[in-house]
């Protein structure tokens, strides 16, 4: 047990931690005691009978199992499943023994031999069947369940897994941490010198970026064809035309969006994609920002560019920062932008996201981390270059000429980042 600490356990922390898992391996199996009272150990029901009709989403929080499952075999984790890993379960609810909650699973952890650095975990093969991990290979012989992890699969592949998705990403992190070139301030020369692995700074870094795109690369498309092996019983779809409301994927109809459960909705599926804020954009507490996204229309075989009002007329968008939400605004027109003061509630902090949800609907997006400052005494004035003034006209400036860039300051600042952005703020570093 993680939390308490085990000189502040009482026997009441025991019992009940004894009952979650009597409760957990319960639902695995799918069985639960012929009452609501749950005994302290696996399958003991006391003076009763041990029936076998409860559902594992009765006991599990089904999205988390399932994107730990699929995250752990994205990365394909040697400690993921038996080594290193959390469970956790909401202390306020459940508290009775007739409703004792959902155990969810996460958060994810321990990723240092992820992504092939073992050379025994190659991208071929499931991790789960490697490590012998019993709660899934109970759970995928669950019909129901290895729909709902195929399902899932392929719409983070269509979306945040996507391989322009991954390349982005990684690209993004690359800029990061070499925007000061290999220099002694840059983290690859800090890395570097801590470990010291390579003939060069510069080759190391290249040569471990590239390991990990040639691995995600090879992973992923080994996970698009060997999935539909989890559904042991396909249907007769052969293609997206027979799926009135989705994509046919291993010889299933998927919901192409907005996954409700054994069947899809009957909305017309709508993809948002938010384009500010973007991964890296900072926002200052108590300054207005702007939020701008796109949507498209998803269909069985095809997307519709626009948005017709009658599909999406209103969205909510709300800021997130680990279970933290801040509520921006509710029932706002969809006309793809909206500007926000950041709220003086708002803790600077890195890794806040924003979501952007059809209003009423399931159907929603979130933007890539980025970061939220807080005003202080510390000011810039750029005095030199400025719209008023160039060499060419107010404002006007020649690519390959070289300027010079001057500032005023206040406040103690020690050193300076020095960016060139275009009208959406997406910056360069200088």
């Amino acid at each position: 047990m993680k939390d308490p600490d085990a000189e502040d356990l009482l026997p009441a922390h025991i019992t009940y931690f004894q009952k979650a898992l009597n409760h957990l391996n319960n639902g695995i199996e799918g069985l639960r005691c012929e009452t609501a009272e749950f005994g302290t150990k696996y399958n003991q029901c006391p003076g009763q009978t041990l029936l076998r009709d409860i559902s594992y989403s009765d006991v599990l929080d089904t999205d988390s199992w399932i994107d730990y499952f699929l995250h752990s075999e994205l990365v394909k984790n040697p400690d993921g499943y038996a080594n290193s890993r959390y469970y956790y379960k909401d202390r306020d609810t459940g508290i009775t023994d007739s409703d004792f909650g959902r155990i969810h699973s996460g958060p994810v952890w321990d990723l240092n031999l992820c992504f092939g650095q073992v050379e025994t975990m190659t991208a071929e093969g499931w991790l789960y069947v490697t490590n012998g991990d019993y709660a899934y290979l109970k759970l995928l012989a669950n019909p129901s369940f290895a729909f709902e992890i195929v399902h899932r699969w392929f719409l983070l592949r269509s979306n945040m897994w996507s391989t322009e998705s991954i390349a982005k990403i990684i690209q993004g992190k690359k800029n990061l941490i070499t925007f000061q070139g290999y220099y002694e301030d840059s983290a690859v020369y800090r890395d570097h010198q801590r470990w010291t692995r390579g003939p060069t700074m510069q080759e190391t870094f290249m040569a471990s970026t590239e390991k990990l795109e040639s691995f995600l690369s090879s992973r992923t498309s080994w996970i698009d064809v060997n999935i539909c092996n989890l559904i042991s019983n396909p249907s007769a779809c052969t293609d997206d035309n027979y799926c009135v409301h989705g994509m046919c994927r291993c010889g299933q109809c998927l919901c192409s969006i907005g996954w409700e459960g054994s069947s899809c909705n009957d909305e017309v599926a709508i993809i948002f994609t938010i384009t500010l804020p973007v991964q890296d954009t900072s926002w200052t507490v108590g300054v207005t920002s702007r939020i701008t996204w796109n949507v498209e229309l998803m269909k069985p075989s095809n997307y519709l560019a626009g948005l017709p009002e009658e599909f999406a007329p209103t969205v909510d968008i709300t800021l997130l920062h680990d279970r933290t939400e801040y509520e921006i605004v509710t029932s706002t027109k969809n006309d793809r932008s909206y500007t926000w003061k950041v709220d003086d509630t708002v803790i600077p902090n890195t890794g806040y996201r924003v979501r952007i949800k059809k209003s009423g609907s399931s159907f929603q997006s979130f933007s890539l981390p980025f970061t939220i400052y807080r005003q202080d005494d510390r000011q810039f004035t750029i005095t030199h270059p400025s719209s008023s003034q160039g060499p060419y006209g107010p404002g006007i400036y020649r690519a390959n000429e070289e300027i010079t860039i001057t500032w005023q300051s206040t406040g103690d600042i020690d050193d300076v980042d020095v960016y060139y952005s275009d009208i959406d703020d997406n910056r360069t570093p200088i």
